[in-house]
């Protein structure tokens, strides 16, 4: 016959929920830094390209 488990044995079942917790807002954490950081870099990507453009003198060329 198996016993059924202790004490310490429940606790430490209890403690790796939280353990998965603190994971999971650290992945949230980071995954909205990422988001942030990809919006921020494809707003200076456009940026650029319009400052390229402004620095152009002759005029552009329209294609039909």
């Amino acid at each position: 016959m198996k016993r059924p488990p202790g004490v310490k044995v429940s606790k430490a079942h209890g403690k790796k929920t939280v353990a998965e917790e603190k994971a999971m807002k650290e992945f949230e954490t980071m995954w909205s830094i990422r988001q942030h950081d990809l919006a921020l870099k494809e707003r200076l990507s456009k940026m650029r390209l319009l400052d390229s453009l402004i620095a152009k003198k002759e005029p552009l060329v329209e294609y039909k």
